[in-house]
């Protein structure tokens, strides 16, 4: 029997070689090789410049597109990181574009080089290198959090388990090296339902615990757009109080509570965008609300032919291209470790699921949901899809919770401990397939970074992926 003293140990050892893994990621990729990381960084440079955040109210989108209306939590803590990096202050507002040295060897490959630009200057490497750190910082506290609360639930090996399976997910890893707000926002989401399944189990009848709540909900919708989902697990706990305790004036009181955590910060970015850019929610770039609301249940089968590609861009996210990382067998075999977690939950597992079990389904249906139909609407409108699974990544957190469960309730209870470690070893597998799969070779050659699946060829100087063709 492992005791607690233990697990802690096995945490921190988590933590550490997630953070060596995160580093290794940051210095190995290229620059601007990850998606939408140009405009990412030029977020965190342009508020660098100008000392305050960026305003896309004053640029043409259809001339010059920006990321500037996505919400800023993730690239303020990224510019405030790097505040030891010196930038030189813009005299003009905004500052012009970034510049940066074109790959010579665009579309070299079979498949093609899909990265346009992997060049920067010494001058900027330092502030990319910080801002891509600082995600990984960023994913170190979701770990602490996932575990304290599996640790209070259940015990410090499901609490391992769930930190272990979200961290080594290779999308979520790969993107913890990457100047990007996705990453953060499952972080700040995987927080965000910890404490939902912390409240739900020991705090429902404490009104004054919603404040967190929703300070915790505030946080995740201000580090990007589509964050707006844990909005469900906050709804989640209040309707799991109702339920259970059939008490209005209770509900009120978490209602009036929840609200004073998530309105001041919310409200103030809802103003900005009003006043700024005529766009209250700051989506109306990325998610056309009024279309993605007007979609019909049927409309979402014209998703049945890309399952695969999708599934393949849920796993890594190379965006341009629309292909993973690894062989076929990846995928097959990550869809049937999922596919096992998940009917031990049905079969065992839901025995020990308390009522946070609801508030985790919701918040993956709301994401979900989110994913599926701007990706439905852009197969109905532009006639073809690009995956960019990592919108799918924040479903991540609550889909280890339920997988962890699931194989926690199913083990004979002298087992659990032996089992659990084993388990949260596991997901580090994930990292190897990252780093260069057994059926591959990661080669270097000047300068260029090739991991091959089936097969492909390295030009230097540019980038190739290469899983079922290249990126």
């Amino acid at each position: 029997m492992i005791d607690e003293k233990m697990w802690r140990w096995g945490i921190i050892g988590l933590m550490l070689l997630y953070w060596g893994a995160a580093v290794w990621m940051g210095l190995r990729l290229p620059a601007l090789a990850t998606p939408n990381e140009l405009l990412n960084y030029e977020y965190i440079a342009v508020m660098r410049q100008i000392r305050g955040l960026p305003n896309r109210g004053l640029v043409d989108s259809e001339v010059r597109y920006t990321e500037w209306h996505q919400p800023p939590v993730y690239f303020v803590w990224a510019a405030l990181s790097g505040l030891g990096v010196r930038v030189e202050r813009s005299a003009v507002n905004p500052p012009p574009p970034i510049e940066v040295e074109k790959n010579p060897f665009y579309t070299s490959t079979a498949r093609g080089n899909l990265n346009p630009a992997v060049h920067m200057g010494p001058e900027t490497w330092p502030l990319l290198y910080i801002s891509r750190w600082a995600a990984g910082l960023m994913g170190l506290v979701a770990m602490a959090g996932l575990y304290r609360v599996g640790k209070m639930m259940y015990g410090g090996g499901l609490g391992l388990v769930v930190a272990s399976v979200v961290a080594f997910q290779p999308n979520f890893v790969h993107l913890s090296g990457s100047v990007n707000n996705d990453m953060p926002l499952t972080a700040v989401s995987a927080l965000t339902l910890a404490y939902a399944i912390y409240l739900v189990r020991r705090r429902l009848d404490e009104p004054a615990s919603f404040f967190w709540l929703g300070l915790l909900c505030a946080a995740a919708i201000l580090t990007k757009a589509n964050g707006v989902f844990v909005l469900a697990l906050a709804g989640g706990a209040g309707l799991s109080q109702l339920w259970h305790y059939r008490d209005g004036r209770l509900m009120v009181k978490s209602l009036g509570a929840g609200l004073a955590g998530l309105l001041p910060l919310w409200g103030a970015w809802l103003w900005l965008n009003a006043v700024r850019m005529k766009d209250a929610l700051g989506v109306e770039g990325s998610l056309p609300v009024d279309r993605v609301l007007a979609l019909k249940p049927w409309d979402f089968v014209a998703l049945g032919p890309y399952g695969g590609e999708i599934w393949r861009s849920v796993w890594l996210d190379w965006s341009a291209g629309g292909v993973g990382y690894g062989s076929d067998l990846v995928y097959g075999v990550s869809l049937a470790v999922l596919g096992v977690g998940f009917g031990l939950l049905l079969w065992r597992g839901r025995r020990v699921l308390g009522r946070e079990w609801g508030v985790v389904l919701l918040g993956i249906v709301a994401i979900s949901y989110l994913y599926l139909a701007v990706k439905t609407l852009m197969v109905k409108e532009a006639g073809f899809l690009t995956p960019e699974g990592r919108w799918w990544l924040p479903v991540w957190p609550g889909v280890a919770w339920l997988w962890g469960v699931g194989v926690w309730g199913a083990v004979p209870r002298r087992w659990r401990s032996v089992v659990s470690g084993l388990v949260a070893i596991g997901p580090v597998v994930g990292v190897y397939w990252l780093l260069g799969d057994p059926f591959a070779g990661v080669v270097s050659a000047g300068g260029a970074v090739g991991v091959f699946g089936r097969g492909g060829r390295v030009y230097g100087g540019g980038v190739a992926v290469v899983g079922r063709g290249g990126v």
